[in-house]
C-alpha cells in the first residue's frame, strides 16, 4: 500500500467539495452511536478500565490540589481576620469582635467552597484534555490498528510522537478557547456598557459559551483523526472549521458527559473523550476512502 505523505493528504482533504454541515452532523452522531459496538467487536473494552483508572487518579490529584489551595487560602484569610478581631478587642468591644469573627468565618467557609467548586467546574475540562491526552493518543493508535487490522504501533518513535502530539494539540486548543472565551465575555458584557444597544447579547452568553466549548471539544477529538491523516495541528483547526457539523456532533456528547453532576470527571473521559475519538477516527477514515474512490461522491 503506497504511503501518502502529509502534502498529498492535506491536498486530498482541502481540495474536496464539502458536504453540508447538517450531513456531517448526522454522520458524527451515527459514528458515535456505533462506537459502543466497535469497542465490543474489536476487543477494545479493556480501554474502559484503562481510561477510567487514569480519570479517577486525575480526579483524586485535582481534588487534593484544590483542597491544598483551599486550605492555604483559608489560612491566609484567617490570619487577617484574627488581626482584625484583635484590633477590635483592643477597643473593648470583645463580644462584637467574636460575633464578627464567627460571621466572617462562616461566610469565608462558604465562599472558599463556592470558589473551589467554580474552579473545579471551569478548569476540569482543561485538566482532562491535557492530562488524559497521552492516554487518548494511545487509544487512538489502538483504534487505528483495529481499523487497519495491523499491529499496534510500528516503532518507538511513533509512540512518543503520538503522545507529544496529543499534549501539544490539547494545549493549543485550550489557549485558543480561553482567548475566544475572553473575546466572547467582552462582546456580551463589556461592549454593552459602551453601546447599550448590544445589551441583549448578555442573554446569549450562556448559549454562545456552551457552543464554543462544544466546538473545541469536537475539534480536540477530531485532531486525533487528522493526525492519522498526516495533518499538522494548525491545519487540523482549519479542517475542523470546514467540518463544523461533525465537530459539533462529536463535541456535544463530550460536553454533556463532562457536565454530569458528581461523576463528570469519569463519564466525560469514558463516554465523551474515548468514544468521540473513536467516532472521529471512523468518520474521517470513511470520508477519506470515499474521496479516494472515483465512483463515489458525497
Amino acid at each position: 500500500m503506497p504511503v501518502l505523505h502529509y502534502q498529498h493528504k492535506a491536498l486530498n482533504f482541502e481540495g474536496m467539495q464539502s458536504i453540508s454541515h447538517f450531513r456531517h452532523f448526522v454522520l458524527g452522531f451515527k459514528h458515535y452511536a456505533e462506537a459502543f459496538g466497535f469497542m465490543r467487536r474489536h476487543g477494545l473494552r479493556h480501554w474502559y478500565v484503562i481510561v477510567g483508572l487514569v480519570a479517577f487518579g486525575t480526579m483524586l490529584a485535582v481534588n487534593a490540589l484544590l483542597d491544598q489551595m483551599a486550605g492555604l487560602f483559608q489560612g491566609w484569610m484567617n490570619n487577617h481576620i484574627e488581626g482584625l478581631t484583635g484590633a477590635v478587642e483592643a477597643r473593648g468591644i470583645g463580644r462584637i469582635a467574636d460575633w464578627i469573627s464567627m460571621g466572617v468565618n462562616e461566610v469565608l467557609d462558604w465562599g472558599v467552597w463556592l470558589l473551589m467548586l467554580w474552579l473545579h467546574i471551569k478548569f476540569t475540562k482543561y485538566i482532562v484534555l491535557v492530562v488524559m491526552s497521552p492516554v487518548f493518543a494511545l487509544f487512538s493508535e489502538a483504534v487505528s490498528a483495529a481499523l487497519d487490522s495491523s499491529p499496534w504501533f510500528n516503532g518507538k518513535s511513533r509512540f512518543w510522537w503520538s503522545i507529544f502530539r496529543g499534549i501539544r494539540s490539547a494545549a493549543l486548543l485550550i489557549v485558543l478557547e480561553i482567548a475566544m472565551s475572553g473575546l466572547l465575555f467582552l462582546l456580551c458584557f463589556v461592549f454593552p456598557l459602551l453601546f447599550p444597544v448590544l445589551a441583549p447579547l448578555a442573554l446569549l452568553f450562556p448559549v454562545l459559551s456552551a457552543l464554543l466549548s462544544i466546538w473545541f471539544y469536537g475539534a480536540a477529538v477530531l485532531d486525533y483523526a487528522w493526525e492519522k491523516e498526516g495533518v499538522d495541528a494548525l491545519k487540523s483547526l482549519r479542517l475542523s472549521w470546514r467540518w463544523t457539523g461533525a465537530v459539533l456532533s462529536l463535541g456535544l456528547p463530550f460536553f454533556l458527559s463532562m457536565a454530569v453532576p458528581l461523576i463528570g470527571f469519569l463519564s466525560g473521559p469514558l463516554l465523551g473523550g474515548q468514544l468521540c475519538i473513536l467516532a472521529a477516527l471512523c468518520l474521517v477514515r470513511q470520508q477519506s476512502k470515499l474521496r479516494q474512490s472515483p465512483t463515489k461522491r458525497i
